[in-house]
């Protein structure tokens, strides 16, 4: 800020100021993630949740419902990782927070699906073909 001194014919003295006022538009916050990818049972999970908008870094959070057990999302980059213990549906709510002087904040539920294992051959010894066995009718 600059201040000028102006004197005037008639001696009064008065002040002037001027100053630049930053106006910068940010656009509003949301989470562009429309879907979870699906994921397995048993095997490692990662994937990003993603938001545009507002003021980066971004602060996540779960606000409602569960993820599978061994599946965390991170606070601070919006990643989803683990190895599910479980299989099935789980539904859950997603926060975000910009980091602005008036924090906006983004929410959107989302649904991660995961299969069970594959199944697998524990025996693999099968009946001789050549054995006969007799059955009654």
């Amino acid at each position: 800020m600059s201040w000028e001194k102006v004197c005037l014919a008639t001696a009064t003295i008065m002040f002037a100021a001027s100053a630049v006022i930053d106006v910068s538009a940010t656009t509003a916050l949301s989470i562009v993630t429309s879907a979870m990818s699906k994921g397995q049972q048993g095997a490692a999970y990662a994937e990003a949740i993603s938001a545009k908008g507002g003021t980066s870094p971004y602060k996540w959070s779960l606000t409602s419902g569960t993820l599978p057990a061994a599946v965390a999302l991170n606070a601070t980059t919006g990643v989803l990782t683990g190895t599910p213990s479980q299989s099935g549906a789980f539904t859950f709510t997603v926060n975000v927070f910009d980091t602005s002087t008036s924090p906006r904040k983004a929410q959107k539920a989302l649904t991660l699906q995961l299969a069970p294992p594959p199944l697998s051959v524990l025996n693999n010894i099968l009946p001789d073909k050549n054995r006969v066995t007799a059955c009654k009718l």
